[in-house]
Formats: structure tokens, C-alpha cells, sequence
């Protein structure tokens, strides 16, 4: 046992592809599994990972997930050392970032020639 969640031991499940990943992702979006969470061993699901596409599954969420919780607690539970430089959250809610596009392409642009002079 050692500690680990179900989410450690789909992390170290040796199906390849996305059979594999399934299993993780169905652990963390449907049941609501904290890749953050340590083992006795101190290790995430992340670094019990036997699968390059778990982990790179892993990694982003872990990593979020563990930003979030630093910020949320003022950057009190950052690795000593580590600070957050004087930084203070603001808890205003943050409209989203805009969504960029790409121009519609101007009309009759695609290299014909449609009645041209000669």
C-alpha cells in the first residue's frame, strides 16, 4: 500500500496509449483524484509514472494544480527558499483572456486572375 491512491496506481499501469492515460484522466476529470497528493515515499502519481504518456498527461495538471494551491495560501507552502518576491494576490475576480482569430481572407484572394486585363 505505502500510501499511494488509486490515482498512483493507475499511474504506474503499463497499458500503453491512450488505454493507459484513460484510466488517469477518467481518475482526475470524473472523480475528482488530486495529482498533488504524496505517497508515504513522498512521490505524486507524476513520479511513480512508468508511461511517457501519463506523465506528460501528469506533469501540466500537477503543476497547475500545485501553483494554485501556493497562491491560494500566500506562498506559504512553497519549498523553503522559495518566495514569492513580495507579490500579493489580488482576489478580484480576472475577466478571462481574449480569444484571438484569425482576419477573414479578402474576397477573391487565392492567386486566380478573374477577368484581368491582358
Amino acid at each position: 500500500y505505502g500510501g499511494n491512491t488509486p490515482l498512483h496506481y493507475a499511474a504506474t499501469s503499463t497499458a500503453v496509449g491512450p488505454r493507459g492515460r484513460g484510466t488517469v484522466q477518467a481518475l482526475i476529470d470524473e472523480f475528482g483524484a488530486n495529482p498533488t497528493v504524496k505517497n508515504s515515499l513522498g512521490q505524486t502519481p507524476y513520479d511513480v509514472a512508468t508511461s511517457d504518456s501519463i506523465r506528460q498527461y501528469l506533469l501540466p495538471i500537477q503543476l497547475q494544480r500545485e501553483t494554485q494551491e501556493a497562491i491560494d495560501a500566500g506562498g506559504y507552502s512553497l519549498p523553503p527558499g522559495i518566495d514569492m518576491g513580495g507579490l500579493t494576490i489580488s482576489r478580484a475576480p480576472v475577466a478571462p483572456p481574449p480569444v484571438m482569430s484569425m482576419p477573414p481572407s479578402p474576397a477573391g484572394a487565392g492567386g486566380g486572375a478573374a477577368g484581368g486585363e491582358n
